[in-house]
């Protein structure tokens, strides 16, 4: 990983003392392991089952591996400016590490071998290389999680090197700890179709490692690693760590700013595209079982919710690679018709006895009609050409368009007068009169609001063609709309 900082803190890093200290450490590899091995006691020897609740094999907790050996003593008194012997011993293993990370060397590869177990089960027929890897996985993440608590051992003492260690050391040592801990999980993968390791699920599921990958997306460097392994963990068992995804607010908009990355201005080798479709997907799982909402309403995060899955949508037409893609895939396929249904699940709520329905305010549907308006209509008008050629060639349809989200969403857009203006100023109300030729009741309303203020509105594009279908005898769909307009 290159630096990036002021010359003279670079130095430090890779100075002759800091090389004399990495050689002095790493040369005595039982005193590095006697080091982790204090280290890991901050989880009390126990990692709680992700699965406990669900009364999964015996006892609550896990047994972290003692592969390290004997931890150092712990003398309660203050000790090099920490609190006890057991804290200095945590400074001295983060500095080591940070040096380890800086410096390129054999020492140092020599020092990662020794914290992740790779010397031991290269030396040794007899150790469990399951359990190597089960503790190398603790290490790694409990060292990142503590990173993220701002583990009182890691910080400099001295104040003047706060800001340095917020920059540099600590991005540094997290760039490491991510490769090691996605090393650790393909370790424990020999077959894909064989369950995850369950240690290791409730390892990432206690120290919330989606959380904490998501936390580092606005860190150009360490974004590519953090994306990787989010994507590793959720195929891995998606059931067991999606709610992580939404534990917390930050969570929440940090998935979401992630959704809405603007490659353009970004120096990461990831896919942007691909990246996106990936959160829709998890998205949409959630959406799917219900934790979305709740979360965004646990959080008072609605409003935030969609202007984002609303932005996301149109992220598309700015992408040259989904403009490319979007002329081979059917809408139903597409990225912007997955978040769109995410937004209609959003959205969509029960009122007293009344059926589930999309519930907006006047505020956030003219926001919607304002900024994703032409999107929806070209979604609703290209549903139905698609639709027109599959009939041309006597193809069955993949999919009921009324069903579709962006359908929906429409619909319960233009129940609202300011934004059914700001629909109609689009050109929108040919997207809508051929949904309300399907006798969509909510459509046909829309449209007789419309009419109400300006009968010329039929018109506009042609929109009295699609009006005049409802009334022809052999549409059997006529029936069902006109009760409720007369």
């Amino acid at each position: 990983m290159i630096l990036k900082t002021k010359k003279d803190y670079t130095s430090v890093l890779q100075s002759p003392q800091a090389i004399a200290f990495l050689d002095a450490v790493a040369s005595e590899p039982h005193f590095v392991r006697a080091m982790c091995a204090t280290f890991l006691l901050n989880t009390g020897m126990q990692i709680k089952r992700h699965d406990a609740e669900n009364d999964w094999g015996g006892g609550d907790t896990y047994d972290v591996p003692e592969l390290y050996g004997a931890p150092l003593v712990l003398v309660q008194d203050p000790c090099g400016g920490y609190q006890d012997t057991h804290q200095a011993v945590a400074a001295i293993l983060m500095t080591t590490a940070v040096y380890a990370c800086a410096i390129d060397s054999r020492k140092s590869e020599s020092f990662w071998n020794t914290c992740l177990l790779k010397d031991i089960q290269k030396g040794s027929t007899d150790v469990d290389h399951v359990e190597c890897t089960q503790t190398a996985c603790t290490f790694s993440a409990i060292f990142l999680a503590s990173l993220g608590e701002d583990f009182k051992p890691f910080i400099p003492l001295n104040p003047t090197k706060q800001q340095s260690y917020l920059t540099i050391v600590r991005p540094l040592i997290r760039h490491r700890l991510l490769e090691a801990l996605k090393e650790s999980i393909d370790q424990t993968i020999i077959d894909d179709d064989e369950p995850a390791d369950p240690y290791v699920i409730s390892v990432l599921v206690h120290f919330n490692v989606p959380q904490i990958c998501l936390s580092l997306w606005k860190d150009p460097a360490l974004l590519d690693l953090a994306f990787g392994l989010i994507k590793r963990v959720v195929e891995m068992d998606p059931d067991d760590v999606l709610h992580l995804f939404v534990a917390s607010k930050e969570s929440i908009q940090s998935l979401f700013d992630l959704l809405n990355l603007d490659s353009s201005s970004s120096s990461h080798t990831t896919d942007v595209n691909e990246m996106r479709k990936f959160l829709a997907g998890v998205l949409g799982t959630l959406s799917e079982n219900g934790l979305l909402q709740k979360a965004v309403k646990k959080f008072d995060a609605r409003s935030s919710a969609i202007g984002a899955l609303a932005a996301a949508c149109l992220m598309e037409e700015n992408s040259p690679q989904c403009l490319e893609e979007e002329e081979e895939d059917m809408t139903s396929n597409r990225l912007s018709s997955g978040l769109m249904k995410c937004l209609v699940e959003l959205c969509t709520s029960k009122k007293g006895s009344d059926e589930k329905g999309i519930f907006l305010s006047p505020t956030e549907a003219d926001a919607i009609a304002r900024n994703l308006g032409k999107k929806l209509c070209h979604m609703v008008l290209s549903r139905f050409l698609e639709r027109a050629k599959l009939q041309q060639y006597e193809m069955e349809e993949d999919e009921e368009i009324m069903e579709a989200p962006d359908v929906a969403m429409l619909c319960a857009v233009v129940q609202h007068p300011k934004a059914l203006k700001t629909i109609r100023s689009m050109g929108g109300l040919a997207a809508l009169s051929q949904i309300a030729s399907e006798g969509e009741l909510t459509a046909v309303l829309a449209m007789k609001k419309a009419c109400d203020e300006d009968a010329s509105i039929l018109l506009e594009d042609d929109t009295y063609l699609s009006i005049m279908s409802l009334f022809v005898e052999e549409n059997d769909r006529s029936a069902s709309w006109r009760l409720g307009v007369q």
